[in-house]
């Protein structure tokens, strides 16, 4: 009996940074050496890093988006992390949603105005010396009452 196994290609993003505007080409051709299909591409910008990289202070960056079967990406992160050109690289699996801009999600933390008072008033002391335990009696009878 044969089986029919189905390849399951995901869809990924990378972003990197380049030695020289040539070393694409080494890029290209590791993705085509592990089997990947790129979709989309930007067109490589020349960068000054903000600190050195493998003692360089000028690079290309950019990024693609390409598809890959999930058991190859490991293989293709080992290749990139051992090739010279490379300087940095970030694989992720982003959300991809066609026709529309992503957002990021919503923080759990708050911005703009505090968060609004209670509505129950605080408590004021409009005189300095403690209350005797008669005027605190009566100032439990009138809060009870």
């Amino acid at each position: 009996m044969n089986e029919i196994t189905e390849q399951v290609v995901k869809e990924y993003e990378i972003s990197y940074i380049l030695k020289d505007e040539a070393d694409f080409k080494t890029l290209q051709d590791l993705l085509v050496a592990h089997e990947g299909e790129v979709f989309s591409e930007t067109a490589l910008r020349n960068v000054v890093l903000s600190y050195p990289i493998k003692k360089q202070t000028q690079a290309f960056f950019g990024y693609l988006h390409f598809k890959m079967d999930p058991e190859k990406i490991k293989s293709f992160d080992h290749d990139l992390k051992f090739n010279t050109p490379v300087l940095r690289f970030l694989i992720v699996t982003p959300p991809f949603v066609k026709g529309k801009s992503t957002v990021a999600p919503k923080s759990k933390f708050r911005t703009g105005s505090p968060a609004p008072k209670s509505e129950t008033p605080t408590p004021t002391r409009t005189d300095s010396l403690p209350l005797s335990n008669e005027d605190l009696e009566k100032k439990i009878e009138e809060i009870l009452n």
